[in-house]
């Protein structure tokens, strides 16, 4: 093999080395935004971005629209802003929405009917509808949201001849690009607020307490994936996730023990110590009585210790012994 095909090989593998590091740094830096795969509720795929750091970070779609995470609905939805919280809408990513789709799943069912007869009787169900929502639930096309909607729609759902709503498409308005979030960014960095609650705990052995990542702001900056909860000594207190942001933390023995929480970026979002102290139902009991014990309210019946003369040493008889009247 010639020197040159060698030399032409190794700065190959230099080359390959230098590409895989770049890549993985691109993944491990979370302002550097990439595409994955997510699924929404009926199983359709969307591609979704995640952009920012472990201090603030949000969620686009291909369109570069902001998008939240419904809990409820399992759905990716555009997001808004409320206040200083980012919040999924009704629009679900994907979908086209219907006149009747109250609760933007894309179809208009039983479901939309429910939600559109406890906000006619509001004075009941204390049902609130964004404004998006509002352009939908008017059913019947005559400005007015009222019981006239809900008969319309149910007529509709029972295949009632003549009862048919007219397929309209509405544009959905309340979509934001990132540049929306600039207001709300600034307010997160400033405060940096993203702490464990509470910060520190006092626990007997065998006791049991719930920590949480306190997120005031609402904004994703703890990752994809749940906090990661870590115990610097399992002998003393070990942790259990049992959701996205908390934890059960479980005292095993005396002693301290400091409890981490990381997001999934790898970065440290703040620790919490956790002191362990004894049981005070298994300390000793003061008055318990100890065999052999001639105290005062000890056992008298016990084995008792009895001093023996030592036979190499004689008694003065000019010692006077306390006690002898002689």
């Amino acid at each position: 093999m010639s020197n040159r095909s060698a030399m032409g090989k190794i700065l190959t593998c230099i080359i390959m080395f230098l590409l895989i590091s770049a890549n993985m740094t691109v993944y491990a830096v979370p302002a550097a935004p990439y595409a994955r795969s997510a699924e929404q509720a009926d199983g359709t795929i969307i591609i979704i971005r995640v952009f920012g750091d472990e201090r603030f970070s949000w969620y686009e779609d291909k369109d570069n629209y902001v998008i939240a995470y419904d809990e409820e609905s399992r759905n990716w939805c555009y997001a808004f802003i409320d206040g200083n919280r980012i919040v999924p809408g009704p629009q679900i990513v994907g979908k086209t929405m219907l006149i009747g789709d109250i609760n933007g799943d894309g179809v208009v069912d039983i479901k939309d009917l429910l939600l559109l007869i406890k906000y006619t009787a509001e004075k009941i169900h204390k049902i609130h509808l964004t404004s998006e929502q509002l352009k939908y639930a008017d059913v019947n096309d005559d400005g007015v949201i009222d019981a006239n909607d809900a008969i319309k729609l149910a007529r509709c759902l029972a295949k009632i001849p003549g009862e048919e709503i007219a397929v309209k498409e509405i544009e959905y308005t309340g979509r934001i690009k990132s540049d929306a979030l600039l207001p709300l960014i600034a307010v997160v960095k400033a405060a940096d607020t993203t702490k464990i609650t509470p910060d520190s705990a006092t626990l007997t052995v065998g006791e049991t307490k719930y920590l949480i990542v306190h997120e005031p702001f609402g904004v994703h900056s703890l990752g994809t994936q749940p906090v990661k909860w870590n115990t610097d000594d399992t002998e003393i207190a070990t942790v259990n996730s049992i959701s996205y942001t908390s934890c059960e933390v479980t005292a095993i023995a005396p002693g301290d023990a400091i409890i981490t929480a990381t997001n999934s970026w790898g970065t440290v979002i703040d620790t919490c110590v956790v002191t362990v102290i004894p049981d005070p139902a298994v300390i000793s009991d003061p008055n318990e009585v100890v065999p052999g014990d001639t105290s005062p309210g000890g056992d008298t019946t016990g084995d008792s210790v009895t001093a023996t003369p030592d036979p190499t040493v004689i008694p003065d008889p000019n010692d006077s012994v306390p006690g002898d009247s002689d």
